[in-house]
Protein backbone atom coordinates (compact mmCIF):
# COMPACT_ATOMS: atom_id res chain seq x y z
CA UNK A 1 0.00 0.00 0.00
CA UNK A 2 1.56 3.19 -0.99
CA UNK A 3 1.93 5.94 1.40
CA UNK A 4 -0.84 8.37 -0.27
CA UNK A 5 -3.45 5.73 0.51
CA UNK A 6 -1.70 5.15 4.02
CA UNK A 7 -2.00 8.87 4.62
CA UNK A 8 -5.73 9.05 3.17
CA UNK A 9 -6.78 6.18 5.48
CA UNK A 10 -5.24 8.09 8.11
CA UNK A 11 -7.05 11.26 7.79
CA UNK A 12 -10.20 9.38 6.70
CA UNK A 13 -10.93 10.60 3.62
CA UNK A 14 -11.49 7.35 1.74
CA UNK A 15 -14.34 4.68 1.83
CA UNK A 16 -11.69 2.49 4.12
CA UNK A 17 -13.87 -0.45 4.23
CA UNK A 18 -14.08 -0.50 0.06
CA UNK A 19 -10.51 -0.55 0.22
CA UNK A 20 -10.31 -3.27 2.80
CA UNK A 21 -12.87 -5.82 1.35
CA UNK A 22 -12.68 -5.20 -2.43
CA UNK A 23 -9.51 -3.68 -3.11
CA UNK A 24 -7.44 -6.41 -0.72
CA UNK A 25 -9.54 -9.38 -1.93
CA UNK A 26 -8.76 -8.78 -5.80
CA UNK A 27 -4.95 -7.99 -4.71
CA UNK A 28 -4.83 -11.45 -3.12
CA UNK A 29 -6.74 -13.52 -5.38
CA UNK A 30 -4.62 -11.69 -8.24
CA UNK A 31 -0.92 -12.78 -6.43
CA UNK A 32 -2.18 -16.38 -5.80
CA UNK A 33 -3.88 -17.02 -9.43
CA UNK A 34 -0.18 -15.66 -10.95
CA UNK A 35 1.75 -17.87 -9.09
CA UNK A 36 -0.42 -20.72 -9.49
CA UNK A 37 -0.29 -20.35 -13.05
CA UNK A 38 3.44 -19.45 -12.74
CA UNK A 39 3.40 -16.50 -14.49
CA UNK A 40 6.59 -14.74 -12.87
CA UNK A 41 8.59 -17.29 -14.03
CA UNK A 42 7.72 -17.40 -17.26
CA UNK A 43 8.16 -13.14 -17.19
CA UNK A 44 11.92 -13.86 -15.72
CA UNK A 45 12.95 -16.07 -18.60
CA UNK A 46 12.53 -13.38 -20.74
CA UNK A 47 15.48 -10.80 -19.96
CA UNK A 48 13.22 -8.17 -21.12
CA UNK A 49 9.98 -9.17 -20.51
CA UNK A 50 6.75 -10.25 -21.89
CA UNK A 51 3.70 -8.74 -23.25
CA UNK A 52 -0.03 -9.94 -22.49
CA UNK A 53 -0.61 -11.83 -25.32
CA UNK A 54 3.05 -13.41 -25.51
CA UNK A 55 2.29 -14.52 -21.80
CA UNK A 56 -0.58 -15.95 -23.15
CA UNK A 57 0.70 -17.92 -25.83
CA UNK A 58 3.35 -19.32 -23.43
CA UNK A 59 1.13 -20.24 -20.55
CA UNK A 60 -1.71 -21.96 -22.85
CA UNK A 61 -4.31 -19.12 -21.40
CA UNK A 62 -6.64 -16.30 -23.00
CA UNK A 63 -5.02 -13.16 -23.82
CA UNK A 64 -8.27 -11.37 -22.30
CA UNK A 65 -7.11 -12.95 -19.05
CA UNK A 66 -3.46 -12.28 -19.44
CA UNK A 67 -4.12 -8.57 -19.85
CA UNK A 68 -6.42 -7.86 -17.22
CA UNK A 69 -4.48 -10.58 -14.86
CA UNK A 70 -0.77 -8.75 -16.15
CA UNK A 71 -2.61 -4.87 -15.80
CA UNK A 72 -3.70 -5.53 -12.78
CA UNK A 73 -0.50 -6.75 -10.76
CA UNK A 74 1.59 -3.97 -12.29
CA UNK A 75 -0.84 -1.39 -10.35
CA UNK A 76 -0.17 -3.37 -6.84
CA UNK A 77 3.31 -3.11 -7.51
CA UNK A 78 3.90 -6.29 -8.45
CA UNK A 79 5.53 -6.21 -12.04
CA UNK A 80 6.40 -3.74 -14.13
CA UNK A 81 4.90 -2.38 -17.17
CA UNK A 82 6.91 -0.10 -19.97
CA UNK A 83 6.13 -0.50 -24.01
CA UNK A 84 3.62 -3.05 -23.50
CA UNK A 85 5.88 -5.75 -21.54
CA UNK A 86 6.21 -6.64 -18.50
CA UNK A 87 8.92 -7.61 -15.50
CA UNK A 88 8.75 -8.33 -12.45
CA UNK A 89 9.38 -6.14 -9.44
CA UNK A 90 11.93 -6.54 -6.43
CA UNK A 91 8.49 -8.39 -4.64
CA UNK A 92 8.53 -10.77 -7.31
CA UNK A 93 12.14 -11.18 -7.10
CA UNK A 94 12.94 -11.48 -3.65
CA UNK A 95 10.04 -13.14 -2.05
CA UNK A 96 8.94 -15.66 -5.33
CA UNK A 97 11.59 -16.27 -7.12
CA UNK A 98 15.23 -16.02 -4.82
CA UNK A 99 14.69 -19.55 -3.51
CA UNK A 100 16.38 -18.51 -0.18
CA UNK A 101 13.32 -16.25 0.47
CA UNK A 102 10.57 -17.83 -1.96
CA UNK A 103 6.73 -18.05 -0.97
CA UNK A 104 5.32 -19.52 -4.21
CA UNK A 105 4.74 -22.92 -1.73
CA UNK A 106 3.48 -20.34 0.73
CA UNK A 107 0.76 -18.84 -2.06
CA UNK A 108 -0.52 -21.87 -3.18
CA UNK A 109 -1.96 -22.91 0.34
CA UNK A 110 -3.19 -19.92 0.49
CA UNK A 111 -6.15 -21.25 -1.95
CA UNK A 112 -7.35 -23.79 0.50
CA UNK A 113 -7.05 -21.00 3.24
CA UNK A 114 -9.44 -19.04 0.76
CA UNK A 115 -12.09 -21.20 0.71
CA UNK A 116 -11.71 -22.65 4.20
CA UNK A 117 -12.44 -18.91 5.66
CA UNK A 118 -15.89 -19.44 3.54
CA UNK A 119 -16.78 -21.41 6.89
CA UNK A 120 -15.42 -18.45 9.34
CA UNK A 121 -19.49 -16.90 9.65
CA UNK A 122 -20.15 -20.83 10.88
CA UNK A 123 -17.57 -20.51 13.54
CA UNK A 124 -18.25 -17.08 14.51
CA UNK A 125 -21.78 -18.29 15.05
CA UNK A 126 -21.00 -21.23 16.98
CA UNK A 127 -17.93 -21.02 18.75
CA UNK A 128 -16.62 -24.15 16.66
CA UNK A 129 -15.08 -24.84 12.98
CA UNK A 130 -17.52 -26.39 10.80
CA UNK A 131 -15.18 -29.18 10.37
CA UNK A 132 -11.76 -30.91 11.99
CA UNK A 133 -9.05 -29.62 9.88
CA UNK A 134 -6.58 -30.70 12.11
CA UNK A 135 -7.66 -34.53 11.39
CA UNK A 136 -9.21 -33.90 8.01
CA UNK A 137 -9.34 -37.29 5.97
CA UNK A 138 -9.91 -35.67 2.84
CA UNK A 139 -6.43 -34.39 2.98
CA UNK A 140 -4.27 -35.45 -0.34
CA UNK A 141 -0.99 -36.78 -0.04
CA UNK A 142 -0.54 -33.83 -3.08
CA UNK A 143 -1.66 -31.05 -0.64
CA UNK A 144 0.49 -32.36 2.40
CA UNK A 145 3.46 -32.28 0.34
CA UNK A 146 2.55 -28.73 -0.62
CA UNK A 147 1.67 -27.78 3.19
CA UNK A 148 5.41 -29.07 4.14
CA UNK A 149 6.98 -27.16 1.85
CA UNK A 150 5.42 -23.86 2.58
CA UNK A 151 5.83 -24.40 6.65
CA UNK A 152 9.51 -24.91 5.29
CA UNK A 153 9.61 -21.96 3.11
CA UNK A 154 8.10 -19.78 6.28
CA UNK A 155 10.46 -21.50 8.41
CA UNK A 156 13.32 -19.57 6.59
CA UNK A 157 11.87 -15.92 7.82
CA UNK A 158 11.97 -17.74 11.57
CA UNK A 159 14.54 -19.64 11.94
CA UNK A 160 17.40 -16.88 12.11
CA UNK A 161 15.43 -15.33 14.59
CA UNK A 162 14.70 -18.66 16.76
CA UNK A 163 18.36 -19.67 16.59
CA UNK A 164 19.57 -16.34 17.89
CA UNK A 165 17.14 -16.18 21.04
CA UNK A 166 17.14 -20.10 21.84
CA UNK A 167 18.70 -21.44 25.24
CA UNK A 168 18.88 -24.98 25.56
CA UNK A 169 20.43 -26.97 28.48
CA UNK A 170 24.02 -28.03 28.68
CA UNK A 171 25.28 -31.27 27.56
CA UNK A 172 21.61 -31.37 25.09
CA UNK A 173 21.11 -34.58 23.27
CA UNK A 174 17.46 -35.53 23.14
CA UNK A 175 14.96 -33.27 21.12
CA UNK A 176 11.33 -33.39 20.36
CA UNK A 177 9.33 -31.58 17.73
CA UNK A 178 5.44 -31.76 18.31
CA UNK A 179 4.08 -31.35 15.26
CA UNK A 180 7.51 -30.46 13.18
CA UNK A 181 6.26 -31.58 9.95
CA UNK A 182 9.63 -30.70 7.86
CA UNK A 183 11.80 -30.61 10.70
CA UNK A 184 13.81 -27.17 10.26
CA UNK A 185 13.82 -26.26 13.44
CA UNK A 186 15.38 -28.91 14.80
CA UNK A 187 18.01 -29.29 12.09
CA UNK A 188 19.00 -25.66 12.97
CA UNK A 189 19.26 -26.55 16.38
CA UNK A 190 21.23 -29.80 16.03
CA UNK A 191 23.70 -28.26 13.52
CA UNK A 192 24.29 -25.20 16.47
CA UNK A 193 24.63 -28.12 19.17
CA UNK A 194 26.32 -31.19 17.06
CA UNK A 195 25.13 -33.68 20.15
CA UNK A 196 21.33 -33.22 19.77
CA UNK A 197 19.47 -35.74 17.65
CA UNK A 198 16.09 -34.14 16.84
CA UNK A 199 12.55 -35.95 16.44
CA UNK A 200 9.88 -35.28 14.85
CA UNK A 201 6.05 -36.48 15.72
CA UNK A 202 3.27 -35.40 13.38
CA UNK A 203 -0.15 -36.68 12.16
CA UNK A 204 0.62 -39.01 9.15
CA UNK A 205 0.40 -36.78 6.00
CA UNK A 206 2.77 -35.22 7.43
CA UNK A 207 5.27 -37.43 8.51
CA UNK A 208 4.89 -39.07 5.04
CA UNK A 209 5.65 -35.97 3.30
CA UNK A 210 8.36 -34.98 5.40
CA UNK A 211 10.14 -38.64 4.65
CA UNK A 212 9.87 -37.96 0.88
CA UNK A 213 11.73 -34.65 1.23
CA UNK A 214 14.63 -36.54 3.48
CA UNK A 215 14.88 -38.86 0.72
CA UNK A 216 14.98 -36.62 -1.90
CA UNK A 217 17.60 -34.25 0.38
CA UNK A 218 19.36 -36.61 2.37
CA UNK A 219 19.23 -37.08 6.39
CA UNK A 220 22.82 -36.42 7.34
CA UNK A 221 21.63 -35.48 10.87
CA UNK A 222 19.78 -38.62 11.40
CA UNK A 223 16.00 -36.64 11.99
CA UNK A 224 13.72 -39.55 13.37
CA UNK A 225 9.99 -38.89 12.40
CA UNK A 226 7.65 -40.33 14.48
CA UNK A 227 3.92 -40.80 13.87
CA UNK A 228 1.47 -39.22 16.16
CA UNK A 229 -1.03 -37.16 17.17
CA UNK A 230 -0.08 -34.46 19.19
CA UNK A 231 -3.03 -34.07 21.77
CA UNK A 232 -3.04 -38.05 22.25
CA UNK A 233 0.16 -39.49 21.05
CA UNK A 234 2.91 -40.76 23.98
CA UNK A 235 5.03 -38.67 23.94
CA UNK A 236 7.71 -40.67 26.07
CA UNK A 237 10.07 -39.24 28.16
CA UNK A 238 13.89 -38.04 28.84
CA UNK A 239 13.65 -35.49 26.43
CA UNK A 240 16.34 -32.16 27.18
CA UNK A 241 14.56 -30.00 24.57
CA UNK A 242 10.49 -29.73 23.30
CA UNK A 243 9.37 -27.34 20.45
CA UNK A 244 6.07 -26.59 18.92
CA UNK A 245 6.38 -24.10 16.42
CA UNK A 246 3.36 -22.38 14.87
CA UNK A 247 1.18 -25.20 16.80
CA UNK A 248 -0.80 -24.19 19.61
CA UNK A 249 -2.51 -21.61 17.91
CA UNK A 250 -4.32 -24.57 16.02
CA UNK A 251 -5.73 -25.49 19.47
CA UNK A 252 -8.22 -24.73 21.73
CA UNK A 253 -7.33 -23.87 25.73
CA UNK A 254 -8.49 -27.05 26.86
CA UNK A 255 -6.06 -28.50 24.46
CA UNK A 256 -3.10 -26.79 24.76
CA UNK A 257 -3.83 -27.29 29.08
CA UNK A 258 -3.52 -30.81 28.28
CA UNK A 259 -0.72 -30.46 25.57
CA UNK A 260 1.43 -28.09 27.83
CA UNK A 261 1.11 -31.05 30.62
CA UNK A 262 2.48 -33.63 28.61
CA UNK A 263 5.33 -31.65 27.55
CA UNK A 264 6.05 -31.11 30.98
CA UNK A 265 6.02 -34.74 31.79
CA UNK A 266 7.91 -36.12 29.37
CA UNK A 267 10.96 -33.56 29.64
CA UNK A 268 13.65 -33.95 32.05
CA UNK A 269 14.18 -32.10 35.27
CA UNK A 270 16.13 -28.87 33.70
CA UNK A 271 14.82 -29.23 30.27
CA UNK A 272 13.13 -26.66 28.24
CA UNK A 273 9.55 -26.39 26.48
CA UNK A 274 10.31 -23.86 23.41
CA UNK A 275 7.37 -22.59 22.00
CA UNK A 276 7.34 -20.08 18.97
CA UNK A 277 3.82 -18.59 17.56
CA UNK A 278 2.17 -15.57 17.42
CA UNK A 279 0.73 -13.66 20.69
CA UNK A 280 -1.41 -10.94 21.60
CA UNK A 281 -0.48 -8.51 24.42
CA UNK A 282 3.59 -8.16 23.29
CA UNK A 283 3.38 -5.26 21.01
CA UNK A 284 0.90 -3.00 19.31
CA UNK A 285 2.36 -3.51 16.00
CA UNK A 286 2.63 -7.41 16.58
CA UNK A 287 -0.68 -7.33 17.99
CA UNK A 288 -2.08 -6.50 14.73
CA UNK A 289 -0.70 -9.23 12.99
CA UNK A 290 -1.68 -11.82 15.76
CA UNK A 291 -5.46 -10.94 15.75
CA UNK A 292 -5.57 -11.41 11.73
CA UNK A 293 -4.02 -14.85 12.30
CA UNK A 294 -5.89 -15.33 15.70
CA UNK A 295 -9.30 -15.09 13.12
CA UNK A 296 -8.16 -17.52 10.69
CA UNK A 297 -6.60 -20.38 13.23
CA UNK A 298 -10.07 -19.82 14.94
CA UNK A 299 -11.99 -21.34 11.59
CA UNK A 300 -9.97 -24.40 12.55
CA UNK A 301 -10.88 -24.23 16.49
CA UNK A 302 -7.77 -22.47 17.70
CA UNK A 303 -6.77 -18.93 17.95
CA UNK A 304 -4.08 -16.67 18.93
CA UNK A 305 -3.14 -16.15 23.10
CA UNK A 306 -2.11 -13.44 24.93
CA UNK A 307 1.27 -13.53 27.00
CA UNK A 308 -1.21 -13.99 30.25
CA UNK A 309 -2.58 -16.64 28.97
CA UNK A 310 0.50 -18.19 28.09
CA UNK A 311 2.21 -17.63 31.27
CA UNK A 312 -0.68 -18.79 33.41
CA UNK A 313 -1.14 -22.10 31.11
CA UNK A 314 2.52 -22.86 31.16
CA UNK A 315 3.17 -22.35 34.90
CA UNK A 316 -0.34 -24.11 35.67
CA UNK A 317 1.52 -27.56 34.13
CA UNK A 318 4.41 -27.29 36.16
CA UNK A 319 6.98 -24.79 34.57
CA UNK A 320 8.82 -22.83 37.11
CA UNK A 321 10.89 -19.90 34.73
CA UNK A 322 8.92 -18.87 31.92
CA UNK A 323 10.30 -16.05 29.83
CA UNK A 324 9.06 -14.45 26.54
CA UNK A 325 11.47 -13.43 23.98
CA UNK A 326 10.06 -11.65 20.98
CA UNK A 327 11.41 -11.49 17.55
CA UNK A 328 12.32 -8.65 15.43
CA UNK A 329 8.76 -6.90 14.39
CA UNK A 330 9.47 -7.88 10.46
CA UNK A 331 7.83 -11.30 11.33
CA UNK A 332 5.55 -10.36 14.24
CA UNK A 333 5.96 -13.75 15.87
CA UNK A 334 7.09 -14.57 19.41
CA UNK A 335 8.64 -17.49 21.79
CA UNK A 336 7.93 -18.51 25.21
CA UNK A 337 10.91 -20.38 26.92
CA UNK A 338 9.63 -22.66 29.78
CA UNK A 339 11.89 -24.73 32.04
CA UNK A 340 10.87 -27.55 34.13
Amino acid sequence: MNLFVQLARLLNIVPVPLIDTQSQMLRARALIEANRLRVFEAIEAVPHGLSADELAEKLSISSAGAHVLLTALAGVGYLRHRRDRYTNGPWVKRWLLDPQHSLQNFLLVQSHSWKRLEDLGTAIETGKPARDYYHDPAITPAESETFSKAMRDLSKLLIPEFVKRARLPAAATRLLDIGGGHGEYGKALARRNPGIKPTVLDLEHQIRAAQQMLEAEGNPLGIELRVGDALTADLGTSWNVVLMINLVHIFSQEQNRGLFRRAWEALEPGGVLLIVDQFLGVSRIRDGVAALISLNMFSIGGRCYSRQEMEQLLREAGFTRVRLKPFSITVATSMFEAWK
